[in-house]
């Protein structure tokens, strides 16, 4: 999927999404031609980044979400 339809769907700014692309937040496949850097974004991604607007919404900073990312919280057993 690319650039222009990951932001329609998402309502994130082209400019909002490769900055997580940057943090590594979500990882599209890319691909350089003419010297330039195209991303391809899966419906995983789509729902990655939904799930990131979601957390910023609730004042989730970056690397919260980045540290939540790489040690998902664990639900104790009662």
């Amino acid at each position: 999927m690319k650039m222009k339809d990951v932001c329609k769907k998402t309502q994130l700014t082209e400019r909002t999404v490769r900055y997580y692309v940057e943090r590594e937040l979500i990882s599209p496949a890319s691909e350089v031609a003419g010297g330039r850097t195209y991303l391809s974004f899966t419906e995983q991604d789509v729902e990655q980044l939904l799930a990131i607007a979601e957390l910023r919404k609730l004042e989730f900073g970056i690397e919260e979400i980045i540290r939540m990312q790489h040690s998902p919280p664990r639900l104790e057993r009662s």
